[in-house]
């Protein structure tokens, strides 16, 4: 789950994209910054650095903890051994997501459904 804001949760446990795939890093190879896009929220994936072909596509969740501790293993260098309050994080980092950007597009088409 991806909590946008206080009362906007995004929980792709039953709808989402190829990005309910992507997995954590303590250095992470992503970024995602939140979007206003004619005045909807939108969450976008971002390359924080140059990423190889087949190479995996990690971000740091910032997990907030709400019960027993959860151990990382996402094997970086600098990993801080678990998910949440281990990792010592600047306040204004937490709430900031990136830049929020103002755009506004054309709507893209509602995704086909899968063929079975």
């Amino acid at each position: 789950m991806c909590e946008i804001g206080k009362d906007f949760t995004i929980d792709a446990t039953f709808k989402g994209n190829l990005s309910r795939f992507l997995n954590h890093s303590c250095d992470p190879n992503c970024i995602l910054e939140k979007w206003q896009v004619e005045g909807e929220t939108r969450v976008g994936v971002f390359a924080a650095q140059s990423i190889e072909p087949g190479e995996p596509l990690t971000y740091d969740y910032r997990y907030v903890q709400f019960g027993p501790e959860v151990k990382c293993h996402c094997g970086a260098k600098n990993c801080q051994g678990y998910l949440g309050t281990k990792k010592k994080v600047n306040n204004s980092e937490l709430c900031c997501w990136g830049s929020k950007r103002r755009r506004s597009t054309v709507r893209l088409p509602k995704p086909k459904p899968p063929t079975v």
